[in-house]
């Protein structure tokens, strides 16, 4: 693979942006703008699939993505072909609609006259995050006129890995950052100023290399240090230095907590299709935010066929998916 300078730049970029968040909440506000400038594309989204309790999603740009053709893709999710794929394969790497099945086969599923159609969506690239738990967490890029080439898909599976561990180093500078904020301070009494400092800094999730280029002092004297925090803590590890007793059987938090909960959006289908150039890899549209952003969730109702198994009711025979 090929890569010009300015598009490593933009790769660098966007896990720089990443590998810098404090809560998880904040990362798909700021990964979509970022992929959205590394590959071109008409819009992109990350999708949290959580069977059978419910789908919830964010777009760039922000409401480019009308509710009903979410509540359509959760309606017919059942027949999606990259979807089925990854049930099948469990592997996540990135993956264009047209390495899973042929155009026509794709225009010819409910899913795409309800869900992508409308947007319009003739071409996906997508992939999926690595992680623990039966979620799946997975960004998908949309575009109305040209498919993705194999340099796209590549570049995208070059940046999952990164992305996926600033989205797990997040969560658990979060999770760092609550715990010590509710430690009490009787924890901390015995402790040194100096050892508090260090304290902090790996709540912030920071390495012993890290911690020692921002005291100026030696990666030694900082293990010296944790040495003594965990003597007088009475703790083995950086995980348990941070952790109160207390909070060590509470379940973990969702990573993109907080989630919105109100009433079903509903809005006309969008009709006109965007003008993008690809050639250029920029999405023409405002600034990235870089504050957290709500999710956009649809639950089940009724007796609808959301989330039903993806083998309960396959669109496709195993033939046409090779």
């Amino acid at each position: 693979m090929h890569l010009s300078l300015t598009t490593v730049r933009r790769a660098v970029t966007v896990v720089a942006d990443v590998a810098d968040l404090d809560h998880p909440a904040a990362f798909a506000g700021v990964a979509l703008p970022g992929l959205a400038r590394l590959i071109g594309c008409d819009l992109v989204t990350f999708t949290e699939i959580d069977p059978p309790k419910r789908i919830r999603y964010m777009d760039y740009p922000e409401g480019a993505l009308s509710p009903a053709s979410y509540e359509a893709f959760s309606e017919f999710l059942h027949q999606h072909p990259m979807i089925n794929r990854y049930q099948t394969l469990r592997d996540g790497v990135a993956l264009r609609m047209s390495d899973v099945v042929s155009r026509a086969e794709f225009r010819r599923l409910d899913i795409y006259q309800h869900a992508y159609r409308p947007r319009p969506t003739e071409y996906l690239l997508a992939v999926q995050l690595p992680g623990p738990g039966p979620g799946t967490k997975a960004f998908a890029l949309n575009r109305a006129r040209r498919d993705f080439t194999e340099t796209d898909r590549d570049l995208l599976n070059l940046v999952r890995g990164p992305l996926a561990e600033g989205l797990r180093r997040a969560a658990a500078r979060h999770r760092a950052h609550r715990a010590l904020a509710s430690s009490p301070e009787q924890r901390l009494a015995a402790l040194t100023e100096r050892e508090v400092q260090v304290l902090e800094l790996v709540a912030a999730g920071r390495t012993n290399v890290a911690i020692a280029h921002s005291l100026e002092v030696s990666p030694r004297t900082v293990a010296k240090h944790l040495e003594r925090i965990y003597r007088k803590l009475g703790v083995g590890n950086r995980a348990a230095a941070v952790a109160p007793p207390l909070l060590a059987s509470d379940p973990e938090p969702r990573i993109t907590e907080p989630a919105i909960t109100g009433p079903r959006i509903t809005a006309p289908v969008p009709t006109q299709r965007p003008a993008i150039a690809y050639s250029t890899p920029i999405v023409p549209h405002s600034a990235p935010e870089v504050l957290p952003r709500a999710f956009r969730e649809v639950r089940p109702s009724g007796t609808s066929r959301r989330f039903r198994a993806a083998g309960t009711k396959p669109a496709l025979t195993t033939k046409a998916l090779r």
